[in-house]
């Protein structure tokens, strides 16, 4: 039997932040659910991210994103600000239905790519803007599974893994989420999206 991997513990400040921040955003209901994107929708982020390959650059650090890994970098990020503005417009509907409401698109972030021994520390997102968010996995190559781990409305954490097209809707400002073990494998990549309630 493999042994589990070691939890990389939440730094005390980041869990009293979330704690206070969480405090001011209503939970919507929803908690999170995993699905495909329909291949209209997959096979373009699946071709932008190959042609753009070798135009990824080491990402600046952040209190979130850490790794085992003393000689490498934890991430590395192709950023397209007017590609990503167009994804989140093409997926709001997605998120629309989801969330059975009208939103308004608010930020999108990535390509990131996560490198071996990395991980992300479990938090929740911007309060004022990241209400109903997803993740879409680009791809990966994993020697061994890394989990998404989230909370769902009864406070129970989820180990979910996602494979490239995959989608995971949740409430981004209100559960918390994160990838609390090191990345055993080459990479991970990902792209989010966030939107926010019109009646916010």
């Amino acid at each position: 039997m493999l042994e589990k991997p070691q939890r990389m513990p939440t730094p005390a400040a980041i869990v009293k932040r979330t704690d206070a921040n969480r405090a001011h955003v209503p939970s919507l209901g929803l908690s999170f659910r995993k699905d495909r994107l329909a291949p209209s929708l997959w096979r373009p982020i699946a071709d932008f991210f190959t042609a753009h390959l070798r135009d990824f650059q080491p990402e600046p650090a952040n209190e979130h994103v850490k790794t085992t890994d003393s000689c490498g970098f934890p991430s590395l990020l192709y950023k397209d600000e007017a590609y990503n503005r167009e994804l989140l417009l093409a997926c709001q509907h997605l998120h629309e239905q989801w969330a059975g409401m009208p939103l308004r698109p608010a930020a999108a972030y990535g390509i990131r790519c996560y490198q071996r021994g990395s991980y992300l520390h479990e938090h929740i997102d911007h309060i004022e803007t990241h209400v109903v968010s997803s993740t879409i996995c680009v791809g990966h190559a994993l020697d061994s599974p890394w989990p998404l781990c989230i909370e769902d409305s009864e406070g129970k954490s989820h180990e979910i893994d996602m494979a490239a097209g995959d989608i995971l809707f949740f409430e981004g400002a209100h559960f918390r989420h994160g990838r609390p073990f090191a990345l055993d494998g080459t990479w991970f990549a990902n792209l989010y999206l966030h939107y926010t309630p019109l009646h916010w």
